[in-house]
């Protein structure tokens, strides 16, 4: 299922979906949720939204297959996953995540 699609009215932001608790302002949904005034939504890219669900079913197909996983997530723990990054210590560039060193 996708996402709420952007509120805002940028052009760019209409070719984002929003973090599902935006419109509730809860701080998960802001990149920036440990402020005092958060301002920076979460959002993800609607082109790479399949292709991000996608690459994670892979995954787990492969550590299924290789013994390190005893079962596959569903599409919603993916999607879950994939609102729950931790903007601080990691970044979503394209398909694959990479961990900043710390």
């Amino acid at each position: 299922m996708a996402p709420a699609q952007s509120t805002s009215t940028s052009w760019w932001r209409q070719l984002c979906w929003d973090h599902p608790g935006y419109a509730a302002k809860t701080l998960d949904s802001f990149a920036d949720g440990g402020s005092k005034n958060p301002s920076k939504p979460k959002v993800f890219c609607k082109a790479c939204w399949i292709h991000r669900i996608e690459a994670e079913q892979r995954k787990d197909n492969e550590e299924l297959s290789q013994g390190k996983r005893q079962d596959v997530r569903g599409q919603g723990m993916i999607e879950d996953y994939l609102w729950a990054f931790s903007y601080n210590t990691e970044q979503s560039q394209g398909s694959e995540i990479h961990v900043s060193p710390k």
